[in-house]
């Protein structure tokens, strides 16, 4: 029983914590919170946090309280992937991009012991490579 207390605590903590993190950059957060397909996850972790303010009083229990419990790493997961979504779509109009997001390399890799595309004439590694000894 001291277990499933302890995770409901550390549940409603991380609600609080999630609601404090959004109020810190509000105005980043508005086109999640606008988000129709968003509306229920982040009515899941508003309402664990903070139930009062909300106009609801759980039980001891509570089989809608457990129901949310239960339904909080969904809504973690939707919120995470929709962020996922914006932050391809942003960089769509880059060729550089990959499907999964990860920016990739323009041009070909230089060789640390090639000639520095700079055109100082000094090997890439002893010129402008970050590995450089200073």
């Amino acid at each position: 029983m001291a277990t499933a207390l302890k995770s409901v605590d550390l549940a409603d903590d991380w609600c609080r914590g999630y609601v404090l993190g959004i109020g810190m950059h509000d105005d980043e957060w508005n086109a999640a919170m606008e988000a129709p397909e968003l509306r229920t996850a982040f009515l899941a972790i508003f309402t664990i946090a903070n139930p009062k303010k909300l106009g609801v009083d759980f039980a001891e229990n509570s089989t809608a309280y457990q129901a949310l419990l239960d339904d909080l790493p969904n809504c973690a997961f939707e919120i995470s992937e929709w962020w996922r979504k914006q932050r391809v779509a942003s960089m769509q109009g880059s060729t550089v991009t990959s499907p999964f997001g990860t920016v990739r390399r323009g041009g070909a890799k230089v060789s640390v012991n090639a000639p520095c595309p700079c055109g100082s004439g000094k090997k890439y590694k002893r010129c402008c490579s970050t590995l450089r000894a200073v």
